[in-house]
This record gives structure tokens, sequence and C-alpha cells, in this order.
């Protein structure tokens, strides 16, 4: 069984509570940046330029 990640999780209730409008919020851009952070930091060397590529080419 899928379970969800904290990070998401976090962020879909978070939008089930705010009132802010979506187009309008940043709590959950604030929530992906953090994670994003997280995974460069836990990334080997060798791997954070093809991630930071990736994040950046789309």
């Amino acid at each position: 069984m899928h379970t969800q990640s904290p990070f998401l999780s976090a962020i879909h209730s978070h939008c089930r509570k705010c009132t802010c409008g979506f187009e309008k919020c940043s709590t959950p851009c604030h929530f992906i940046e953090h994670m994003l952070e997280i995974l460069i930091m836990n990334t080997p060397d060798q791997h954070k330029d093809q991630i930071y590529r990736s994040i950046t080419t789309r």
C-alpha cells in the first residue's frame, strides 16, 4: 500500500483549511522549497548537478 509523503500530507492538510485561494497562497510553495532543500542536502555530490538541472530546465 502506498502512503503519502509527509510533505504532500501537509500541503493537502493546509489546502483543505486555507481561505487564501489557490492562486494567492504561497504555503505549498514553501513546503516544496523545504522538501527540495532536504533532498539536495541528502544527495551525494555527484548527483546534485543532475537534480539542479532537472528542477531548473522544465
